[in-house]
């Protein structure tokens, strides 16, 4: 925040309540699933909502994230990007979850 030119300051800290040095993994799942409800069709909010997950120990619940927002039809060249990791979460997910069954 200290970077921001003084008149965005006050505009970031109403947006974020507040609380805009309170970043955690438990926030950020929160405020993807916010997304995910106000926009259920963005693949973007999907993968961002597993990663959360997956840095929470969550892997089954990212896996369903996963599943779900990775079949959704891009709207853009970010979803594309993001789809794209998505998948990359995914094959580390199910190759994890193979090693640890053998």
């Amino acid at each position: 925040m200290a970077s921001l030119p003084a008149w965005t300051k006050p505009i970031v800290a109403f947006v974020f309540k507040g609380e805009v040095f309170c970043a955690s993994h438990a926030k950020a799942r929160e405020n993807y699933e916010m997304a995910k409800r106000i926009n259920p069709t963005s693949p973007n909010h999907r993968v961002m909502l597993a990663k959360a997950l997956r840095n929470l120990g969550e892997e089954r619940a990212a896996l369903q994230e996963l599943e779900e927002g990775l079949h959704l039809p891009m709207a853009d060249a970010n979803d594309f990007i993001v789809v794209e990791q998505g998948r990359q979460l995914q094959r580390e997910l199910l190759k994890k979850r193979r090693e640890k069954y053998v």
